[in-house]
């Protein structure tokens, strides 16, 4: 816990789901040491990758994992601890445990669980550590996907059994409608990630600042031209660190969300997840980020980029900027630029698409509430 308290930036974690678990007392004292740290103007990005079998991950794995989660949310650190989860059918290994870039901790597997674990420290080992964090980041992370996403995973496979195992009672009936018309029940959700991809676009030039005199908020000022759920903010920037990216309602200014996301690469795309936010077709909105670093876009030609620029189903409205300083702005950014862009920031956006009910899923459906 020492270790701990010296980490300036970046806590990294494997554990492994068959492993003994930290008390709450151990969970309480990070989430308390995470807010800590923010309050002080020095925030620390906590990752921890959970590896488990997937016919472990269940209703009870679900509501163990979310009752740990909930003490950071009581501390208001949430936004820092970011949970992955990484598939593997024989989970044995190291619990390991990485601060900064010069301590480490592996805790040995114990087969009973009321046994003392043994761990080994490797302190102000820079070399060591750094080969962990190799590992961490293009092994441990690389197939890993969201807890969020796990957790939806499993809901959607139980309710896909549960809708098989209902769809074999009643295949006569189905027989019979598909004659007239084609049916489904489920909607479908297409994954929008449209702001960075101004990088991509031909005719532009693109200059890489790493490091400027000022910390600016900047971003894009949109509207979705569909309903939909916003799940995810993210970011790409041309630097190693954490940033804070921000969500805008920009008809009253209301902040709708923030998180802080780490850029492990300085050429990868890195998204936080958020509490679902449902939007509908038309809202005003902004989505910015605190930064000293940024993609610098223009065109070729030396025109302006004439917004609004449709991409997807949103509506880029304008690209906003203002120096703010470290800590952002207290609204979105009032100042516009159509000269030089910075597609730095992004958000995941579901859109609905829903499929017409026809006379066969009206008539299913009523058999199904029957039954």
């Amino acid at each position: 816990m020492q270790l701990i308290e010296k980490t300036r930036s970046n806590i990294r974690s494997v554990v492994y789901a068959n492993s003994p678990k930290a008390p709450d007392s151990w969970n309480e004292r990070v989430a308390e040491i995470l807010k800590n740290k923010h309050d002080a103007g020095f925030p620390v990005q906590f990752d921890i990758v959970i590896c488990i079998n997937p016919e472990d991950m269940n209703e009870q794995f679900i509501e163990a994992t979310e009752r740990r989660f909930q003490i950071f949310k009581n501390y208001g650190s949430d936004i820092f601890f970011h949970r992955y989860v990484q598939n593997m059918e024989k989970t044995i290994g190291y619990d390991c445990l990485i601060l900064d870039d010069c301590h480490l901790i592996l805790s040995f597997p114990t087969i009973l669980s009321n046994k003392t674990q043994k761990a080994v420290f490797f302190e102000n080992q820079v070399d060591t550590v750094s080969q962990f964090i190799n590992w961490f980041n293009s092994y441990a992370m690389f197939e890993a996907i969201s807890m969020k996403t796990a957790i939806k995973n499993i809901k959607l496979k139980q309710k896909t059994f549960h809708k098989l195992n209902t769809m074999f009672k009643i295949c006569s009936i189905l027989v019979f409608c598909i004659a007239f018309s084609s049916c489904s029940d489920d909607n479908t959700s297409i994954e929008e990630k449209p702001f960075t991809s101004f990088i991509n676009n031909s005719g532009v030039a693109i200059d890489t600042i790493k490091k400027a005199t000022e910390v600016w908020e900047y971003g894009f000022r949109f509207k979705p031209l569909a309903n939909g759920t916003i799940t995810k903010l993210g970011l790409k920037v041309p630097v190693i660190g954490s940033f804070n990216v921000k969500l805008y309602k920009l008809s009253n200014n209301q902040l709708l969300a923030q998180t802080s996301i780490n850029s492990t690469s300085e050429v990868g795309e890195f998204f936080g997840d958020i509490t679902d936010l449902k939007v509908n077709a038309g809202d005003d909105l902004g989505l910015a980020i605190v930064a000293d670093v940024f993609f610098k876009v223009r065109n070729l030609s030396g025109e302006a980029f004439m917004f609004p620029i449709t991409k997807d189903n949103i509506s880029i409205q304008s690209f906003h900027e203002e120096i703010c300083g470290p800590n952002g702005c207290n609204a979105f950014p009032s100042n516009t630029n159509s000269q030089v862009i910075a597609p730095c920031v992004n958000l995941i956006l579901l859109k609905n698409e829903y499929i017409v009910l026809t006379f066969c899923l009206l008539f299913v459906y009523r058999f199904l509430s029957k039954t």
